[in-house]
């Protein structure tokens, strides 16, 4: 090769061919043309004699996080045996599943290490408030129907934040909004809206789904 042609020679040509991979016994060893360095063996991932280890790490968050689900069982089995005791009666109440709301507190401690973390509005939060209106709707009234439709408020209410987030119409659970409307009319009765159920011609509200979504792409178009 002449001094011409190795001036002319492609840059990334020459970093390539500094490029290094071996593999052997001990694992799987990279060298890039810039010398970073990286090792993939039993210990793990290696970055330039930095471990790296997955698992170590995730093995280590889980060591420093509160165990609220231990937590949680340890209150439960002590309003069991209180209950067992003192022969505890709440106007025929089952209190042992009342004693279960206690477990609430998981999904409750993560949302708020979420919203530490993160620095922001847990949308958990909202999820977690719509399950405790379906129990206490169902323990205190025994109105487990029609108060399941509150469960149907959680992907609606965390498409929220994340439509808003990615400026994205599309990401809103505009699907979930028609549902709703569609079981509340056909519920009417039970809401005082009307004296039957609307189910027919209810179901028309599953055709603005098509138009809510092209009105968002032409918006988004623009």
């Amino acid at each position: 090769m002449n001094h011409d042609e190795k001036h002319n020679r492609d840059p990334q040509t020459d970093r390539g061919d500094k490029d290094h991979i071996a593999i052997d016994k001990d694992g799987i060893h990279i060298t890039d043309h810039t010398g970073d360095e990286v090792h993939i063996n039993r210990g793990g991932l290696h970055i330039n004699s930095h471990s790296n280890d997955a698992k170590e790490a995730i093995r280590q968050r889980a060591n420093h996080s509160f165990p609220l689900f231990a937590l949680a069982t340890l209150l439960y089995v002590i309003w069991v045996l209180a209950i067992a005791i003192g022969d505890f009666a709440l106007n025929g109440q089952n209190l042992y599943v009342w004693g279960l709301l206690v477990f609430l507190i998981v999904p409750l401690g993560d949302s708020i290490t979420e919203a530490m973390n993160k620095k922001r509005f847990p949308t958990g939060i909202f999820s977690l408030l719509c399950l405790v209106g379906f129990l206490l709707a169902g323990l205190l009234f025994s109105a487990w129907h029609p108060a399941w439709i509150l469960l149907l408020f959680i992907p609606l209410i965390e498409s929220i934040p994340t439509a808003i987030r990615e400026k994205n119409g599309h990401k809103f659970a505009f699907w979930d909004v028609t549902l709703i409307l569609f079981l509340l009319l056909g519920f009417a009765p039970l809401f005082g809206i009307a004296d039957h159920g609307l189910w027919h011609p209810g179901w028309v509200v599953f055709l603005l789904i098509p138009a809510y979504h092209s009105f968002v792409s032409y918006l988004r178009k623009r």
